[in-house]
């Protein structure tokens, strides 16, 4: 079994439905409005759980929903034992706005703070096989310097990218160098100046392999080589709500590639898993159908 290290927000998800999104300076009226956990990397630690992996996750959260934030991850099996919750600090909110299958995300993060690199998260960090994170998670210079620090000792760096997350061209793009595994799109790749195919073909010397993944929606997944892709379509799907396919992708493409698959074999999985998150609603619907696959594989 992998053991994972998970590094990132978890978020109070506020979502409503809308009939359409107004333009600006336009109105628009809400309806169903309901509260769910979220977070990019909360989703994927989630996800993993749910496949049978090791997780540990660490974050930093307020007292608000600091219970439901917590229990959500332990229910998938994840070890929150070294989430810290801060008197000061406040977990952070994103609003969720569906029209039809697609969802527009407004994410305030006012009132967070920064993890304190413990003895005890500088051990997690040094046992982990892989750190899942994200390039804003290593803008930090104490976990930076952690994360960076067990890399040197042979933990692997997967990376989430995505263009909101971008903010240091520089150090995101030295980030991304160090990965072993790395999900984004074309669109983040231009913002830090990345040629995707030859950072496939060119690992930096601290990585023996990498996979480069890029995600397009509905149009599936590239796994990008130093001279040609090779493209995974989308699994038939109907979408009710996209929120956390990609992180349902990542968990599901780690967990089987982690544990031998080819990435062909890996993304045929992953996609299928993305498929079927974005048929239910909320961004643990994904990690709600992975945990019924591992229920159902221990039983076999």
């Amino acid at each position: 079994m992998t053991r994972f290290v998970t590094l990132g927000p978890s978020t109070i998800d506020t979502y409503y439905t809308a009939a359409d999104w107004p333009g600006l300076g336009d109105k628009a009226m809400l309806a169903d409005r309901s509260l769910r956990l979220g977070g990019m990397i909360a989703n994927t630690a989630a996800a993993l759980g749910a496949a049978g992996q090791s997780v540990t996750h660490l974050e930093r959260i307020g007292p608000n929903h600091a219970d439901e934030v917590l229990s959500s991850l332990d229910r998938f099996g994840v070890d929150t034992s070294l989430v810290q919750v801060s008197p000061t600090a406040r977990t952070c909110e994103a609003f969720v706005v569906r029209v039809g299958a697609e969802r527009t995300i407004l994410i305030d993060d006012g009132g967070r703070e920064v993890l304190d690199v413990t003895d005890a998260v500088a051990a997690a960090l040094n046992a982990a096989d892989v750190v899942v994170t994200s390039p804003h998670e290593l803008r930090e210079p104490a976990l930076r310097a952690a994360v960076f620090a067990a890399h040197r000792g042979g933990t692997r760096i997967a990376l989430d990218v995505e263009s909101a997350g971008l903010g240091d061209a520089g150090l995101d793009a030295d980030s991304i160098r160090n990965a072993s595994f790395l999900v984004i799109n074309a669109h983040a790749a231009a913002a830090v100046g990345l040629d995707l195919r030859s950072l496939a073909g060119s690992p930096g010397a601290a990585v023996a392999e990498r996979d480069v993944l890029v995600t397009r929606g509905a149009d599936g997944v590239d796994i990008v080589g130093p001279d040609s892709d090779l493209h995974v379509p989308a699994a038939p799907a109907t979408a009710v709500d996209t929120t956390g396919a990609s992180d349902t992708f990542f968990a599901a493409y780690l967990a089987r590639r982690c544990g031998g698959a080819t990435p062909e074999q890996a993304a045929i999985f992953a996609v299928a898993a993305a498929g079927h998150a974005i048929a239910g609603i909320g961004p643990r619907a994904g990690a709600d159908y992975l945990s019924t696959l591992t229920s159902e594989a221990s039983h076999d």
